[in-house]
């Protein structure tokens, strides 16, 4: 997936994405994979693993998958 956003949009989805901790328990706590996350995004698990322990953010063109996926995950798992 290559989205072209704009720098407005792209702060705004930054402020909307969790704490890299958050990110993580959201998906632990749905019972998906690294892998299928990262299906999901465009990218491998390796990278949402980064994402997740701080050690790079997503780049601005998967910014909007990623977050999409974890307010979906997060939603899929809310009474």
């Amino acid at each position: 997936m290559n989205m072209n956003i704009s720098a407005i949009d792209e702060v705004a989805l930054r402020r909307m994405l969790p704490a890299p901790d958050r990110c993580r328990a959201i998906r632990l706590r749905a019972g998906v994979s690294l892998a299928r996350v990262g299906e999901d995004v465009g990218v491998t698990g390796q990278a949402i693993l980064w994402w997740e322990t701080g050690r790079s953010e997503p780049r601005a063109e998967h910014l909007a998958a990623y977050v999409a996926v974890l307010a979906g995950l997060e939603g899929a798992t809310t009474p």
